[in-house]
């Protein structure tokens, strides 16, 4: 965990070294040098993480590396970067789905509803990169819909009512814009019906 924690230190310090040594050159339309080793980086790490991801890594050291990743490219402030970083999060996060499907078995088996929960309870950004990555957007609606199906209007707007917290008088506005909303999606069904 000290080597872990002192390479990731170390990384910061590299990475801080070099932005301090950039000059200020004339945009000429292509990267900087910088952002081009920064993303050559980033990648490389996605590379061995999805190794090291079969290999036994736990849920803790998966969420650490993507959580470093966001941080490190959203404390840059550069846009391709922050792109680059979430595509390669991506990446991780397809790797994890893919083992999921595949019923891989080994040690420190877990998937992205267990690295989602991890990253929202462990780390200050852990919600913002849940609510950035569709990965995570994909499984909250799937749950969603699982947990309402076969449930009447009213049970529907119900179980909203909860998950958002909303009182009494937003959920009966809810309730009428949904009620109206599939009255007038039967009637056009039934207008158009052979």
């Amino acid at each position: 965990m000290l080597r872990e924690v002192t390479s990731s230190i170390e990384l910061h310090k590299r990475l801080q070294e070099k932005l301090v040594s950039l000059t200020m050159k004339v945009d000429t339309g292509t990267e900087l040098l910088l952002v081009v080793q920064l993303k050559k980086e980033i990648s490389e790490e996605v590379a061995s993480t999805r190794q090291l991801l079969y290999g036994g890594r736990s849920v803790e050291q998966i969420a650490e590396t993507i959580h470093d990743m966001y941080i490190t490219a959203t404390d840059l402030d550069n846009a391709a970067i922050l792109k680059h970083a979430e595509a390669c999060i991506s990446q991780i996060l397809e790797a994890v789905a893919a083992r999921t499907k595949r019923n891989f078995t080994g040690p420190n088996m877990f998937g992205l509803q267990d690295l989602g929960s991890f990253l929202e309870n462990s780390f200050p950004q852990g919600p913002e990169i849940v609510a950035n990555m569709p990965h995570f957007k994909e499984l909250s609606r799937q749950a969603y819909q699982k947990s309402t199906t076969g449930m009447s209007l009213e049970g529907t707007v119900k179980e909203v009512k909860f998950l958002n917290n909303l009182n009494e008088a937003q959920a009966v506005l809810l309730l009428d814009v949904v009620q109206r909303f599939y009255n007038k999606y039967r009637t056009v069904v039934q207008k158009f019906r052979f």
